[in-house]
């Protein structure tokens, strides 16, 4: 997902339908559901994109250098380190203390969950990507056994309301961005893209560790399959009018209170989700 691009609504749009999308046709996802006798609904959800949230701000690649910087995940850690920080492990809940504590420098995630934690109160410095981004900390809907056994009918109900819980997702995450972009600026924090050396790095190392997971996994074409499907994607996002109104740093101002993503989640059930249904 690091190798798509990325802005505060369009592109977090098209990459998860993008990933619904790449993960349907993927037959080795759907296999790995099936020997843990679960029955996808949605098989990927990539949810926000990546941010920094640091108690100062750091945005060129010397301000990267020696910072801890807390990580969710395997693949987050090794681009932290190869832009030259110290990836840290740490659990959520203990995330706001190591920051007030000056024990990590940046948490490294999605804003929405920090927006609930009042992470701002004490890292209010966002750093957001303008290009390609950061490995994203993937999740699924998924049916068990029980599912299975219930009449066809039953089974359709569930599975066609997959469309309006991906639009509802994506509207709870996209308003937090909105929300987290006033909290920073209320904690006298500041919103900025990396700057070009950190973007560029960034990209480079997207595409090399995107290449060798898919040929670890034994997918070697799921990044053209998952690019593939951002570009037609991003094309349906625009078409639909989600497009950027300006940039982050004002996400605040111009993020409609009212957003609505449901005929998103429509085209998505329709030409993606549809001929999975049960029959």
């Amino acid at each position: 997902m690091s190798t798509l691009p990325s802005s505060p609504v369009a592109s977090d749009l098209a990459a998860n339908a993008a990933g619904v999308q790449a993960a349907w046709e993927t037959p080795e996802v759907l296999e790995e559901f099936e020997k843990k006798n679960l029955v996808p609904l949605i098989p990927m959800l990539a949810a926000g994109g990546y941010s920094t949230m640091c108690s100062k701000p750091m945005t060129s690649l010397d301000d990267w250098k020696g910072k801890q910087v807390r990580v969710g995940s395997a693949a987050a850690g090794k681009q932290v380190t190869d832009l030259g920080a110290t990836p840290v492990s740490l659990s959520f809940p203990e995330t706001y203390e190591a920051l007030q504590r000056g024990t990590v420098d940046c948490d490294l995630g999605q804003l929405a969950p920090n927006v609930e934690a009042g992470t701002f109160e004490v890292a209010p410095n966002i750093g957001v990507a303008s290009d390609a981004g950061i490995a994203r900390s993937a999740g699924a809907i998924t049916a068990g056994k029980k599912y299975s056994e219930l009449p066809v009918a039953y089974q359709q109900v569930i599975f066609d309301s997959m469309s309006t819980t991906f639009s509802t997702m994506m509207e709870v995450v996209i308003g937090a961005k909105a929300q987290a972009v006033e909290q920073a600026k209320d904690n006298d924090g500041s919103v900025q893209p990396f700057d070009d050396d950190v973007q560029k790095q960034m990209a480079k190392y997207a595409k090399t560790l995107a290449d060798k997971t898919a040929e670890k996994a034994g997918v070697t074409d799921a990044p053209k399959t998952l690019g593939s499907a951002g570009s037609e994607w991003a094309k349906s996002v625009s078409e639909l009018g989600y497009d950027d109104k300006g940039d982050f740093a004002s996400l605040d101002e111009w993020y409609p209170e009212d957003a609505s993503y449901d005929k998103l989640g429509d085209e998505l059930f329709e030409k993606v989700m549809a001929k999975h249904r049960p029959e």
